[in-house]
């Protein structure tokens, strides 16, 4: 059993750094930010956009 926990891991993280990359855009659409998660997990990602919106305005 312990062989398949490692095959399923070593898939999980061949995954997860696949869609990191920015390959398969479809799944995502994040262009602004295509090498974070695009789930969205971290809140400063949703915090950042709202400060570049703010200084362009004012540049």
């Amino acid at each position: 059993m312990e062989v398949v926990w490692i095959l399923l891991l070593l898939f999980c993280i061949g995954v997860h750094l696949f869609m990191m990359r920015g390959h398969g855009h479809a799944h995502g659409g994040d262009h602004a930010r295509p090498h974070d998660a695009p789930r969205g997990e971290r809140q400063p990602r949703e915090t950042e956009p709202v400060e570049t919106n703010d200084r362009r305005p004012s540049a």
